[in-house]
Formats: structure tokens, sequence, C-alpha cells
């Protein structure tokens, strides 16, 4: 074989290094090394000296016209690690995609295939910057997010991917350490490899969320085939369970070489040679027409989410007025003597592009907010008169409070109170109170960014002249800021500087049910605010409510020394909660009395509220569901209603499993998992008439039925569904704003499996415990990706897009269509096998010819997106 002289090839240690390149090029090929790498070295075989990606890769991929570049980082054990690492790895994941990124770009390539190559732990940068790729949104940075539209295949070589035990992980990295960095330079972080062992989960996190995505690529697991010699010992670095553990569509090799020279080739004969090179060859022919295809799907997904954009934000901007009132007062009036910018642009900037900035920030929080009941009169107490909250209250100097409880404790009622009663401000001056309500049924209400800009639209309402610290974010990336959490945060920590700002204090309320990523990111940046001496500058106060898991006191523990004065633990208050719960019995029980169709007398009531106040362990959405049954119960004598009451649940989970007994035969019964599956799978709440259609559909598709146009549909009015609704989940499902939701986060929790294996759903079984954990989530995903190909494919949208005709300005009259456009590739469907499930893969690729003239060529570009060109598996 033919090798290509490196004489003059210079490889930088940083960045990246186009080591070959001939005439137009078809795909990038993409080398990262990984811990103690060298972006030539770590490719460089030790006998020979042969630099493979540029002197032997080149000549057997000639035909596939490869553009092939290595990758430089200064990359440490500390990459690695919870402290450091969990910012340090996403840094080199940010810059690994920004400048390959900005180099496709300069070449006008930015829609060419990628392929990654990756050693070791740079697989591990490479999961890091595909996912930090895949969530980003926004016209402005579009080219940050081609890096994860064009990669088509990555190479995994001894790269360590299974997390499921910590200490593990652990034990790998110390493997991995040992046989990758020198021992003088290792004793000197012997005692951060130690803490790897007890509580490393950056890497954990990584592998969890990069399976969402990992089926959207062509993934080549590598294993090494022999023990690494460390000092007098031979040792597998990363064994072949952890590199290349056994995924559907995945393909997995062994190659006879060690940990350190797996990725070093003299030659076609050296150990797993041919194996490397035979997958980039197979993926650099694919690549093309594949990735084309899914770039037209992104370019038109993009255009539907520009549409709902525009549709969106254009009902949420009344407090301009009031903003642009404030800024002409200001205007008129001295420019703060403290400032030293020039008075006269900065307002002419906040009077103009500074509201451009604020409705970019803007969003519902308000009614996420007011989704949450008010508190009854004298409850909350056990928090309000608790030291530790009045301490932290009462003292003008920033600081974090951290509020535990178990789950229907009224964390979120607490968190409404204390914004709406103005019971923060703790001087004289009114402070700044923002707020951010957590829900894992929305996707955009579990982002960190999200919760920021709604804390930055809050604080900029209340003080307007703070806007202009935003000026040099909204400058360079305009409304894509609304997407980059560090950006808000460091205009978040400006405002929070700034002498004028006086007391803000920020309400996260549900923090554990924000995204895994974007809570570690939050929950990093507040660590390192309050143990940095520059907090004692500021007056910014968080405080924080959620569950308590683990894993978040786990990193406010080992960031905050003085963790124990900031946390208060309402678990730890079940006694004066409960005397609370007393309380609401009593408020209630007369409401709801008057509120049935037969009230009942002031006996009754007794009888009523003295059972409800013997039951233990209540909570307080336990006393929700047990009020829902007491009202539409028709008993009012004090005999019938004493029967009720012994029958009454005595745990939520059994309260959910008799709401939903109530459901009458076994066809609602169905009915009614349909509609769950769905509400369970869904990225965000759907609208009535979303959910009208996709049940309508699902419906169709149980019997057989046609669904080729909307005709086919037996849709109902908007306020017909609502009442479908309602008869066939009951209060199990709350409607809101023509929205559906389930009643509280632990409704989801108990419905869905645990289970790896889909569960039989054939049939409704008599046993009182079938709805909990009865529904899979594979199951549910799939049912919802049917529903939504199901309805791309109405002859009503494949006319319009055979006539050429943009879908965007009918999104209002297709209901369903910007969810199934927006998310049933990029969220539901997560393996390409489904597809073929699903649908006869012959007719997907002849187009699904409507009218058999092939009209829908439209359609199948995008179903070619996730439909592979080979046969589909058997």
């Amino acid at each position: 074989m033919a090798t290509i002289d490196t004489t003059n090839l210079n490889v930088n240690r940083f960045g990246l290094t186009e080591v070959f390149h001939r005439g137009p090029a078809n795909v990038d090929i993409v080398f990262v090394h990984g811990l103690n790498g060298h972006p030539e070295h770590t490719w460089t075989s030790e006998n020979l000296k042969i630099f493979w990606p540029h002197q032997l890769l080149p000549s057997i991929l000639d035909g596939e016209k490869p553009r092939i570049l290595v990758y430089g980082y200064d990359v440490d054990i500390r990459s690695f690690t919870d402290r450091v690492g969990r910012d340090k790895i996403h840094n080199h994941a940010e810059h690994l995609v920004a400048e390959l990124a900005a180099n496709r770009r300069i070449q006008k390539a930015t829609e060419r295939p990628i392929i990654f190559v990756a050693h070791s732990l740079g697989g591990l940068v490479v999961k890091r910057a595909l996912i930090y790729s895949s969530e980003i949104r926004g016209s402005k940075t579009d080219h940050l997010r081609s890096i994860f539209v064009s990669t088509y295949g990555i190479l995994f070589l001894g790269t360590p991917h299974k997390g499921a035990d910590i200490t593990k992980w652990g034990s790998r990295l110390e493997g991995i350490c040992n046989a990758m960095i020198p021992g003088r330079i290792l004793d000197t972080c012997r005692d951060l490899i130690d803490a790897l062992k007890m509580n490393n989960e950056t890497l954990q996190n990584i592998d969890r969320q990069f399976i969402h995505i990992m089926s959207r690529f062509h993934v080549f697991f590598f294993h090494e085939g022999k023990p690494t010699k460390i000092g007098s010992a031979l040792q597998f670095i990363v064994d072949e369970d952890s590199a290349s553990p056994t995924v559907q569509d995945v393909e997995r090799a062994c190659i006879q070489a060690d940990h350190l020279h797996m990725c070093k080739f003299d030659n076609d004969k050296a150990p797993g040679f041919v194996l490397v090179v035979e997958g980039i060859q197979r993926y650099s022919e694919q690549a093309p027409g594949f990735i084309m295809g899914r770039w037209e799907a992104e370019k038109r997904e993009r255009g539907l989410r520009r549409e709902a954009d525009i549709t969106e934000t254009s009902t949420f901007y009344p407090e301009i007025d009031s903003v642009k009132r404030t800024l002409q007062i200001n205007s008129q009036n001295q420019w703060p003597c403290n400032s030293k910018e020039a008075a006269p642009a900065s307002l002419q900037w906040m009077q103009a592009k500074g509201l451009e900035c604020l409705q970019c920030l803007t969003s519902n929080y308000r009614e996420d907010k007011d989704r949450n009941e008010p508190r009854v009169p004298g409850t909350c107490e056990w928090f309000l008169n608790h030291p530790t909250f009045l301490s932290w209250s009462q003292r003008d100097t920033a600081r974090l409070l951290w509020v535990s409880a178990d789950p229907g404790c009224g964390k979120s009622v607490l968190s409404r109170s204390l914004v709406d009663e103005g019971i923060l401000s703790s001087g004289i001056e009114r402070s700044s109170v923002c707020y951010f309500f957590f829900k894992d049924d929305d996707d955009s209400r579990r982002s960190g960014a999200q919760a920021l800009c709604a804390i930055l639209h809050q604080l900029f309402v209340q003080k307007p002249m703070l806007l202009r610290h935003a000026r040099s974010s909204y400058d360079k990336n305009g409304s894509h800021l609304r997407t980059m959490f560090r950006e808000l945060w460091d205009v978040l920590m400006e405002c929070a500087s700034d002498p004028e700002a006086g007391e803000i204090i920020c309400v996260l309320d549900a923090l554990d049910e924000c995204n895994v990523l974007a809570r570690e990111d939050l929950i990093t940046q507040l660590c390192c605010f309050y143990s940095a001496q520059n907090r004692r500058k500021t007056k910014l106060k968080f405080l924080a409510t959620s569950r308590a898991y683990y894993d978040i006191e786990r990193v406010f523990y080992n960031s905050i020394d003085d963790m124990s004065t900031i946390r208060l633990k309402g678990e730890y208050e079940s006694e004066k909660i409960s005397i609370e719960i007393d309380l609401v019995i009593n408020h209630q029980v007369p409401l709801i009395s008057k509120g049935r169709h037969f009230p009942l007398n002031p006996e009754v009531q007794n009888v009523l509220m003295k059972h409800l106040t013997k039951v233990p362990n209540r909570t307080y959405l336990w006393l929700h569901l047990v009020f829902d049954v007491i009202r539409k119960s028709l008993d009012s004598t004090a005999t019938r209603l004493e029967r009720l009451i012994n029958t009454l649940p005595l745990t939520v989970e059994v309260a959910y499993e008799k709401i939903l007994a109530r459901i009458n035969g076994s066809e609602l019964a169905k009915q009614a998992r349909r509609l769950l599956h769905i509400m369970v799978a869904a990225v965000r709440p759907l609208t009535l008439q979303e959910m009208s259609i996709a049940l309508a559909i699902d419906e169709n598709l149980e019997r057989g039925e046609s669904c080729q146009s909307y005709h086919d549909l037996d849709l109902e009015s908007e306020e017909e569904f609502h009442e479908r609704v309602r008869n066939i989940c009951g209060l199990f499902v709350t409607i809101a704003d023509s929205k559906i939701y389930l009643i509280h986060q632990t409704a989801k929790e108990f419905l869905v499996s645990k289970n790896i294996l889909p569960t039989s759903t054939d049939s409704v079984s008599p046993n009182p415990k079938i709805w909990k954990h009865s529904l899979d989530s594979i199951e549910s995903n799939l049912a919802l990706v049917k529903i939504c190909v199901s309805y791309l494919l109405l002859d009503e949208l494949n006319r319009q897009i055979a006539e050429n005709k943009d879908l965007r300005n009918n999104i209002l009259s297709h209901k369903f269509l910007d969810y199934a456009a927006n998310h049933w590739m990029a969220i539901h469907f997560c393996n390409q096998y489904w597809m073929c499930v699903i649908l006869n893969p012959t007719d997907v690729r002849d187009g699904f010819k409507y009218g058999g003239n092939g009209e829908s060529r439209g359609m199948r570009r995008i179903l070619l997106v996730f439909i592979p060109p080979q046969n589909p598996p058997t």
C-alpha cells in the first residue's frame, strides 16, 4: 500500500488540522484523541512512525473524496471529574463544535456529512459535542446545530460507554489514567482518581443523554483484544462490556491490540486496520445521499419552527408599554452617575434593541405559576416561621436556600404563595422577585435557559434600566440569546452586580423536574457563584424547591462549605405539614359541601372531617384526589357517607388506581390507555384540538381503517372532545387553557413502567393494580410516532407539498402539523427499526405515491431521513 510523505505536514497541537484534502470533498472525517493524547501521536505507530489518517487512509478512500481532519485539545484527568469536569468536558465539546462549524462554514460545506473517529475518552467529548449541538435551536446559531444534523457515523475505539455503576466508572478511569499518564504526573492527581470511585456522575450523565440521540447515527464500537502492560501487571483498560455494549443496530468488533495501540496502524496488515477503515469507507459511501435528505427535513422543520415562534411570542408583550414609559422618563432625567457608559447611546439602544431583547426573553411563565392552587390561610407556616427561612430572608447579602420535600407535600403551592403574597421582600425597599416553575410534562419548561429567560424578563420589567447589561450579549447573538444558558447567566451576574439592582430574589420551583444536563449546569453555576467571594458584592438570592434527590444534594454539599445553613428539609417537617393539612380539611369540606348537588349537613361534615384527619401519612396531593371523590359522590346521609369514607384511598397510588378504576367498560378503558400513552410520550402538553386529531388517528389505526385524509377522521368539536376527555379519564387529567395535563408529575411516574422490555396491553386486566407501571415508554413513543407519520401522510398536506406550497402559511389551519413535523423524528423516532415495523419500507422508498403518480416525493424525502438505504432488520 502506498503511503503519503509527512515531511511538510505540520499538525497543530490544539484545534483542527486538515491532514488531507484533494479537490471537492464529499465527506469530512474527524479524528478526536483521548486523555493525555495528541492529534498526531495518538494516531501514529511507534515502530514505523506511520501517521495513518494522513499516510494510509487517503489512498483507500480516494473514490469517496474525503477531507480528513484531526482535532487536538488540552485534556487531563480533571476533564472527567465531577467538580471541575462538568464545565471542562462541556467546554471541550463546545469548542469542538464551534471550531468545526467555523471551519466548514469557511469551506462553504456546512451540509457536508461528518464521520467521527474517537479514541478512548475522546469518544465522550464527541458524545457531549453532539448532545450540545442537538439542543441548539435558533437562526443565529444554526451553524452550530449543523454538526448534529450532518453527522452520519461515529467509530468509538476503546471508549467507555456503560456507566450503570459509579464505582466502575472510577475503576475504568483509573485504568485509563494508569495507561495514558506517566507515573510521576499520575501521582499528583491521585486524590482526584480516588474521588472518581466515590462520586463521579459526569460520564454517566453523558451516557444517559446520548442514548436519546444515538439512533440518529451509524455507530461502530471497537474494544481492545489484548491487555495493557502497567508496571509489571497486564490488565484490560476498558473491558468489552463497556467499550462494545450490545445495542440493537450498532456494530461491534474486537481489535487485537491493547488500549494504547488499538488506534495505531503500521500498514493494512495491522490488527484492526481493515475493520476500522472498511467502516469509515462504508459510512463515507452512504453518507452523502442520506445527509442530503436529512438537511431537507431540517430546513423544513426550521421553517415551521420560525412560524410557530412568531405565533407564540406575538401575544406575550403586555409589559412593553410600561418599560417604554420608564425608559422615556429616565431619558429625561440624569443618567446614573455611577455608570461608565455613554448615556445617549445606551438609552437609544434600550429604547430600540433593548425592547426587542425583552420580547425575545418572554414566555408564559405567569400561566405556569398559576396552574398551582393558592394556599389556604394558615398553611405553609411550617416554612414561613422556620428559623432557616427567616435567617435567609432577613439577611441582605447573597444567599441560597434549598427547600426539599417529598412529592405531594405542597412545594409548588408554597412557591406560588411566596411570589404572589410579597412575602420575600426583606427591607423597606421592595425586592425584585422573579420566578420559574419547572415542569416535566413540557420540554420548554425543563430548560435551564428558559428559566433564566423568564427571570431576566421579569427583572427587566421591574428594573428596566438593567436592560443595558444585556446589550453585548444581544448584539452578538440576537434572538438566539434565549437558548444560550451561559450567556444568559452572565447577563444575570452583571445585573446582580449593578448597585442599582438592589435585592434580587429568584424562585426556582421543582428543580428536580429540570432536564438533567440543564440542571447540572444550573446547579454548578449556583454553587460557583455562592462559593465565590464576589457573592458578597451582590444581593442576589435564590430559593429552589425540589424533591430530596441524592444527586442534587451531593452537588450542593460538595460545592458549598456552609451547606448545613442553606438546606431546609421539608421531609423532616411531616408532623407540622400534617397539622396544616388538617386546616385545609376544615376549610375545604364546607366549601365542597356547598358545591355538591346534595349539600352535606353540619353533622355529616364533622364526621367527614374527623375521619380525614385521622388518616396517617397524608399529603396535599392525596387530599386533592380524595376531595374529588367526595365532591362527585351522590351520597349525603351519614350512613352512606360513612360507607364511602371507609372506601377512601389511603395513599396517592391507591387514589390513582381508584380514579382509573372508575372507567366503565373495556372500550372506555382502551380509549383511556390510548390517550394516556400519547400524554406520557408527548414532549409538551397537547391542545384539545391536537389530542383530538391524534386520538382519532390512533383509533383508526387500531381498527385498521383509512387515515388518508381529514375526512377519514371522525373529529369532534373542541367542546365535545373536552367532555369526552373528562368522561374517559376523570380527575386523572386536567384541562387548562385548552391544553391537557396529567394531574401531577407523580401520575406519570405511576403509569410508566420501569421495565426494559415492553409489556403486553392487548386487554385491560380486572386486576385493580393494572394501571400502575402499565404503560411502556417504548410503546408510548411508538404509538405517537405512528400517529405523527400518519398525519404527515394525509392527502391534504402531501398535495400541498406536491404543489410546492409552503405549509407554514397554513400551520394554524393544520392543527397537529406543528407537533407532528417538529417532534416525530427528533424525539419519538428513537430506533430505526420502528419505522420498518410501522410502514412497508418498499412503499417508503417509492414515495407513498399519492394517486399512483408519485406526487408525495416531499414526504418521501422526510421519511428517508430515518430509513437507511439497506434492508430493514428482520
